[in-house]
């Protein structure tokens, strides 16, 4: 076993580790330090300073992050939703750059919803499995192909009695209170 840190009083935080396209092994760290809503750092794994690679971004949190060798999976809470966003790792050196400018955020169908990465056992893919549901849609799980966005649809729950999604509507209400 290897501490990357020593623990810290209200201080959280998960690690991924992955290899990139040169080979160099790497450090991901999702964190609340110094930012409420969490961001993501990268360090080498020979040591190094950890990098800001995801600011904070107040009003939508950082849940996690799964590495593949070509993008990475970052599990969000995007206006109360839990939420996907892939983003294409870059060649070189630093696989990195501006990640968010980069990315896509999975579509979940009707508003709210939910999107959240599945099990997903291959490092080398050029696809994600997700698991897509909301009020309105049955929960299915579908693979997203990370170059097109284009989505697969694998298995969906079946509703018993017939349904038809068209017939159905959903929304949120958002109230400020003082």
């Amino acid at each position: 076993m290897h501490v990357l840190e020593a623990r810290r009083h209200g201080i959280e935080y998960g690690v991924e580790h992955f290899v990139d396209a040169q080979g160099t092994a790497w450090w991901l760290k999702v964190t609340n330090e110094d930012a409420t809503d969490f961001r993501l750092l990268a360090r080498p794994v020979g040591g190094g300073w950890w990098r800001e690679i995801v600011a904070e971004r107040p009003g939508s949190r950082l849940d996690g992050v799964d590495a593949f060798s070509s993008f990475l999976a970052l599990s969000e809470r995007e206006n109360g939703c839990a939420a996907l966003r892939l983003v294409k790792l870059l060649p070189g050196d630093d696989p990195f750059g501006d990640l968010l400018a980069r990315s896509t955020l999975v579509e979940g169908g009707a508003f709210p919803n939910t999107v959240g990465i599945s099990s997903n056992p291959n490092f080398e893919t050029s696809q994600v499995r997700v698991l897509i549901t909301s009020l309105t849609t049955p929960r299915l799980i579908a693979d997203v192909v990370v170059e097109t966005g284009e989505i697969i649809v694998r298995k969906q729950q079946k509703v018993l009695g017939g349904y038809e999604e068209s017939e159905y509507v959903t929304g949120r209400l958002w109230v400020e209170t003082k």
